[in-house]
């Protein structure tokens, strides 16, 4: 009988009538009426295969158990009911229907345990006749990561007629709890299936010893010694051998992970980005965003290199953020690629590991003004070679480990922001500040370009750098970075004075990889900008370098700070023959005909301690000489102080408390290098 000619509505009308009559010669007592039941039903042409086409068996099963009610017919009714069992089974399994996709793209290590059967309608469970998933999903990939040597594996599924991939964890993978969060991926398992589901891939995971065996990332960037395996770049990859590596993308919820890797794509061609990025020549400081993001892929080649941040800050309506998105499109579409400070700290920390040798982006920092300190966390926290781990007394993790270059912008510096308690942030960033496009009709056509153009740059220098890794291992590139950093250290150093002469050693690194980054755009094609344009954008970022470095300096900075605090209050400083009235919110301190400046201990406080941890500051100070000391002789011995009582004001007005007083020293460096946003 040809299957499209199966009537099981007929045979099934059949069993429900005879099972209704059997039931009632049953409740009579008369059981060899029910027996004849069962007999004229075996009559029935085709029964088995029939019945079998049913699609809801319940109905089947529940009136043959009524028919074995009859006497001594259990046994045959079971038999019966098994056979139309085995038979649907080995329909599913070996089905081939019109217009349902050919599973036989499946891998061929793929074997489906004995009890189960895969066909287009499903996972069936052949012992019980339950469906275990409405489409079919499979393990089809065993994966180690290269990095951290998990074990991962790759599931596939079945979605409106196409395949779907996703490499997870292997725990995932047998985790019922777990495995239900690939729902959002459109697997087929839900919380009422899930068990089942996961019985089912532990079952064929041992059943196919033959699955491929394959290498899996959960970063992007350069992998294998020297960059043996490529670049991964988004969901694709870079070089002869990335088809060995699958992406395994983390986590993240809207602007994590996963959507910044599809960000990582091209539209356009190099020469059209080229077009629309050569009038920012025009404007030197915003090639130094521009050379630095090109530079992030370096971060795995010049050997103890290290990240930093580019903080891009200014005016409203100056084009930062115009710029922001040139260096951006370097890599992908920009409106994806940035991370937004309204999302949790764990989730930007997991975005600084996955961007790994490529440049990690954030949105306006005023979207941080409930929180400012978290902006200088960023700072220090993304560009250390390792994040912070995690650990109880029995087990601990290590963070992952961390090689970007950070981006974000504001029209505050982001060295501005908050208390700075140590000088690593200050040391970790450029802050580059009066970044301009030009003209407005120029600036408006370069934010057009950008979101049309994308991509094809950053594939470009990828592109060069492998030729040259072939060429002669990278070499030149690490002896020409060694050289440019020798030359901006001494530069630094020479300007900055010896005092920062580690600090200016950082510095000359990160001038170093820019400098580096526009070169490698120049000879990559990527850009046609000339030899003068890139000197001097560089000599605009070594003079944003140079105050970055003495900024490092919180000593320094924070003097600084407080002598610039009181040249703009000038009228809070009593001077000896001026004003003896009191401004109204109080002194600051006093000046003296000859220099001499002392200034109130709750006013120092005041000014510093809303920028700088107070208690450091001050201790560096006095170490440094630049707190006059007052030695005053005791029983027990002489005892320095650093503190004086010193009078204000006269007749009636005067009045007296203790003061610090500035040396000679102190009051030489109120010249010195400005980190506030003069350039903005």
């Amino acid at each position: 009988m040809a299957e499209e000619a199966v009537d099981w509505r007929g045979a099934l009308e059949a069993l429900r009538a005879l099972s209704k009559e059997c039931a009632g010669y049953v409740e009579e007592g008369d059981h060899q009426a029910a027996k004849g039941c069962v007999v004229r039903l075996l009559l029935v042409d085709h029964l088995v295969l029939r019945l079998s086409h049913c699609p809801d068996m319940a109905p089947v099963y529940g009136a043959l158990q009524i028919l074995g009610m009859a006497n001594g017919q259990s046994q045959k009714m079971a038999k019966l009911a098994m056979r139309i069992r085995t038979l649907r089974a080995e329909r599913r399994a070996y089905s081939d229907d019109s217009g349902a996709p050919d599973l036989d793209c499946v891998p061929d290590g793929v074997v489906i345990p004995r009890g189960y059967a895969v066909n287009s309608s499903g996972v069936w469970n052949n012992d019980t006749e339950d469906r275990v998933a409405p489409a079919p999903i499979l393990m089809t990939a065993v994966f180690s990561d290269v990095t951290s040597g998990a074990a991962c594996v790759r599931l596939s599924w079945l979605y409106r007629g196409a395949w779907c991939h996703r490499v997870v964890p292997r725990r995932l993978a047998a985790d019922a709890r777990a495995i239900v969060r690939l729902a959002d991926d459109k697997a087929p398992v839900t919380s009422a299936n899930a068990a089942a589901v996961v019985r089912f891939l532990a079952m064929q995971e041992a059943a196919s010893p033959g699955l491929p065996y394959c290498l899996s990332t959960s970063r992007l960037g350069w992998h294998g010694e020297d960059g043996a395996l490529g670049f991964v770049l988004g969901v694709e990859g870079v070089g002869s051998r990335t088809d060995d590596l699958e992406l395994r993308v983390p986590e993240g919820g809207e602007d994590g992970p996963a959507v910044v890797a599809r960000a990582l794509r091209t539209s356009g061609t190099l020469e059209q980005w080229r077009d629309a990025v050569r009038p920012m020549a025009l404007t030197p400081r915003s090639l130094i965003g521009l050379g630095a993001s090109a530079a992030a892929p370096l971060l795995g080649i010049v050997h103890g290199s290290r990240g930093f941040v580019i903080d891009i800050y200014g005016k409203t309506g100056n084009g930062k953020s115009t710029v922001n998105r040139a260096y951006q499109s370097v890599w992908g579409f920009w409106r994806d690629l940035e991370v937004s400070w309204a999302s949790s700290d764990n989730l930007m920390a997991k975005m600084a590991a996955f961007m790994h040798h490529l440049p990690s982006f954030t949105d306006d920092t005023k979207n941080t003004s409930d929180r400012p300190e978290r902006v200088a966390r960023w700072c220090y926290d993304v560009t250390s070679t390792r994040q912070r781990g995690i650990g109880n007394p029995t087990s601990f993790q290590l963070g992952a480990e961390t090689r970007t270059i950070g981006f974000c912008t504001g029209e505050r510096s982001a060295m501005t922001m908050g208390r700075m308690a140590h000088g690593g942030a200050f040391a970790r960033v450029l802050s580059v500040g009066g970044v301009q496009t030009a003209s407005g009709p120029m600036a408006e056509r370069l934010e057009a370009d950008v979101e049309r153009f994308y991509g094809t740059a950053g594939r470009a220098v990828i592109d060069y750098l492998l030729a040259e890794r072939d060429r002669d291992g990278w070499q030149s590139i690490r002896d020409r970075h060694s050289a440019l950093q020798v030359m901006y250290a001494e530069q630094l150093a020479l300007k900055a004075g010896a005092e920062v002469a580690s600090v200016a050693r950082r510095g000359s690194s990160y001038l170093a990889l820019i400098h580096s980054g526009l070169r490698l755009l120049r000879e990559s094609g990527a850009v046609d900008f000339t030899g003068d344009d890139v000197g001097e954008a560089m000599r605009e970022a070594v003079r944003c370098s140079l105050r970055g470095v003495v900024a490092a300096d919180l000593g320094m900075s924070a003097m600084h700070f407080m002598l610039q605090h009181l040249g703009a209050h000038v009228d809070r400083m009593f001077v000896p023959g001026g004003p003896v009235l009191p401004p109204s919110a109080g002194w600051y301190g006093r000046l003296d005909t000859d220099g001499t400046m002392h200034i109130l201990v709750e006013a120092a406080k005041e000014i510093i301690d809303g920028r700088f941890d107070w208690p450091t500051v001050r201790a560096d100070w006095q170490e440094r000489g630049w707190l006059k000391p007052y030695v005053t002789n005791l029983k027990s011995g002489p005892k320095t102080e650093y503190t004086k009582p010193k009078s204000f004001g006269k007749g009636k007005y005067q009045l007296t408390q203790r003061c610090f007083t500035l040396t000679p020293a102190a009051r030489e460096i109120e010249g010195g290098v400005n980190i506030a946003d003069d350039d903005a």
